[in-house]
């Protein structure tokens, strides 16, 4: 949700529009659990700068 925040206080015209986006959206705890921790025991590698 800090992606959020920082777009509400920007105050930009297109931030705006994301907000609404995000807000459109919703937020489920239970699902962002799920997927934080799914992501923690990722291994992620960039192919573009690989070894």
């Amino acid at each position: 949700m800090h992606a959020r925040a920082a777009k509400t206080a920007s105050g930009r015209e297109k931030d705006a529009h994301d907000v609404a986006e995000i807000d459109r959206m919703g937020f489920d705890p239970d699902r962002f659990a799920r997927v934080a921790e799914s992501y923690a025991s990722m291994c992620i590698e960039c192919v573009a700068h690989g070894e």
